[in-house]
């Protein structure tokens, strides 16, 4: 047995990717050049529960909610041009899976559509070109934010988490968070941001294939105030601390023209409250993970489909 387990440690340690030099410094600014032609795919997944229940003094419901989000992506990005710093300019990007669940309620119009991506920054936005549905509300929404004018500020939250400095293996630095508190979405949850804490490690750099990638994790936590929604003073006696958390752990390119990263999230906030005279539990949980391929396929031939539904820029 344990001349087996020897020999599967030896087996694990020869299909490993090689680590590289422990005590170099990385810079992990990476940011990949693309070129006309050039093609990614993108698997997205993610799940959110979202759990409330409030009680009056006597512990008889008032308000309880139980919800689940789920949605899967995979889109084909081809880059048609591309400026000279090597940021995409013009792309198509191909849906070959979009799906969004919630409520007993399923989404599926944008899978099958084609749709073209022009600009930088605030000036970007997408036009659909063919196939697929017209795009719900709910689908304006995600392509505003993952391929239009919102697009540069998550890349934006993304950049400020990294490092501002090179640093070796098994170092840690404090990610900048202020560009993810500014989200609406953040902004409109009231938190300490003077406790809120923030880590960031390298915990390997990697050579895979032509490319060198740094392994990284993320650790985030901020204590929550209140509501979204409350009114301005009304009391509230935590029984339970209510706490933001986000951690998360992934790749991001250090050497390499294009290269595709990988990653794995968790979010949470939970926490119980009294609030005059009433109990409130709160548990929300959200996963995701994201995986990015050189290649991939955009089927020939999608019909194009005049007047089709655009983003705006900001």
């Amino acid at each position: 047995m344990k001349r087996a387990l020897a020999l599967l440690s030896l087996a694990l340690l020869a299909i490993a990717p090689p680590a590289l030099a422990q005590d170099k410094k990385y810079d992990l600014g990476h940011k990949d050049k693309w070129q006309a032609g050039d093609v990614v795919t993108t698997t997205e997944d993610s799940t959110q529960t979202q759990k409330v229940s409030v009680t009056d003094g006597m512990g008889n419901p008032i308000q309880s909610q139980n919800e689940k989000v789920k949605s899967r992506v995979v889109r084909v990005t081809k880059c048609l041009e591309a400026n000279a710093e090597g940021k995409v300019t013009k792309c198509h990007v191909y849906f070959k899976e979009w799906s969004w669940e919630q409520g007993g309620e399923a989404d599926g119009c944008l899978k099958g559509g084609l749709y073209e991506v022009t600009g930088l920054g605030a000036e970007r936005v997408w036009k659909r070109v063919g196939g697929g549905g017209e795009p719900s509300n709910q689908a304006q929404t995600w392509l505003d934010k993952n391929l239009g004018a919102q697009s540069g500020d998550e890349e934006a939250k993304e950049a400020a988490l990294r490092p501002k400095a090179p640093i070796a293996v098994g170092e840690t630095w404090k990610p900048d968070i202020e560009p993810l508190l500014q989200d609406p979405e953040m902004a409109a949850i009231p938190m300490d941001k003077s406790k809120a804490t923030a880590t960031g490690k390298l915990e390997a750099v990697e050579k895979v294939g032509a490319n060198t990638v740094g392994r990284i994790r993320f650790d985030i936590s901020i204590p929550i105030s209140g509501f979204p929604g409350m009114p301005e003073g009304m009391e509230i006696k935590w029984t339970k601390a209510a706490v933001l958390k986000l951690s998360g752990t992934g790749t991001v390119g250090i050497e390499g023209r294009l290269v595709p990263d990988e990653g794995e999230f968790e979010f949470s906030l939970a926490g119980e409250a009294d609030i005059q005279g009433m109990r409130m539990v709160l548990d929300i949980k959200a996963e995701e993970t994201t995986e990015e391929a050189l290649g991939g396929e955009i089927p020939a031939g999608i019909s194009a489909t005049p007047g089709g539904s655009e983003g705006k820029k900001k």
